[in-house]
């Protein structure tokens, strides 16, 4: 009996550095025999004993890149055998790396890749560690709570290679922003603002009022962020209060002022004669619903 050979044959998928590239044994044979045995040598010596496998359909894992020489042997359970070699092109994998800015919490934080050879890049991929992702090269991102993230940027080459890097991304808190204001108030008298704003991280840098008169003023630290104000009409005034911080991140709040009119004095006497009683008739406009 004399049995035939088969036909040793092979594919490969995925040619990336430090990335499985998967080999399918596709080998033929004649008649009712089968294959018993396969003797693939990678061609990659650097890599010891996992330069060689028996298994139908292995994986092997290129540490550098280059071209190496893919040998399949295959034998039936006759004996017979064949062999075949395939070169294999072992690409690298793209450069990647992302710049970031500290940002505040509610505020966008901008990334940008970083020493990329950006026109081979087939796709971009963003994992800004809160659930959300981006497909844009340049994204930005609101965080709506304040801590560290883990931002994972994975891009695909030209080529079919992929790689990933990660950077821990701190988000800062926006300070707690609040004020009060003494009472009652008239027109033509101070009126007292105090502060009470806090900030978890950094210190109170800066105050910006607006008394909701058209006049403003702005405190810089180490001052104090209360102040004193006169309206010299009455009425009804929306106060605002943004409060910045040393991470320059910000917060507002606005509250409603009422600045009431002075009362008008004014009165009227009879007549004025030495030794009689002299009457005098209070006139006075108490300018508000509450009467004098």
């Amino acid at each position: 009996n004399v049995y035939g050979s088969p036909t040793a044959e092979f594919y490969s998928t995925g040619y990336c550095k430090d990335n499985a590239v998967h080999f399918t044994d596709i080998t033929t044979t004649s008649g009712n025999q089968s294959l018993s045995e396969w003797h693939w040598n990678f061609g990659d010596p650097a890599s010891g004993v996992n330069n060689t496998s028996r298994e139908q359909n292995p994986s092997h894992t290129y540490a550098a890149t280059g071209t190496y020489t893919v040998e399949l042997v295959t034998l039936t359970a006759n004996g017979c055998s064949d062999t075949i070699t395939h070169s294999v092109t072992i690409r690298p994998l793209p450069v990647t790396d992302f710049s970031y800015e500290t940002a505040c919490q509610e505020n966008p934080a901008q990334f940008s890749p970083a020493g990329m050879a950006i026109p081979t890049i087939a796709s971009w991929y963003w994992d800004f560690g809160d659930g959300n992702h981006s497909t844009l090269t340049s994204p930005s991102h609101i965080y709506n709570y304040a801590g560290t993230y883990t931002v994972t940027l994975t891009v695909t080459d030209t080529s079919g290679c992929q790689n990933q890097r990660s950077h821990p991304v701190v988000i800062v808190p926006l300070p707690l922003v609040n004020f009060d204001y003494s009472s009652p108030n008239c027109d033509d008298q101070s009126v007292q603002f105090t502060d009470f704003s806090t900030t978890q991280a950094g210190y109170l840098a800066r105050w910006y009022w607006d008394f909701g008169d058209g006049t403003t003023q702005v405190i810089n630290f180490p001052s104090t962020g209360s102040v004193s104000h006169t309206y010299t009409q009455a009425g009804t005034f929306n106060v605002t209060l943004l409060v910045k911080t040393s991470d320059s991140c910000s917060s507002v709040q606005t509250k409603t002022l009422t600045v009431l009119p002075k009362p008008t004095a004014l009165f009227a006497h009879g007549a004025a004669c030495q030794g009689t009683s002299v009457s005098f008739t209070d006139q006075s406009l108490s300018n508000t619903t509450a009467g004098i």
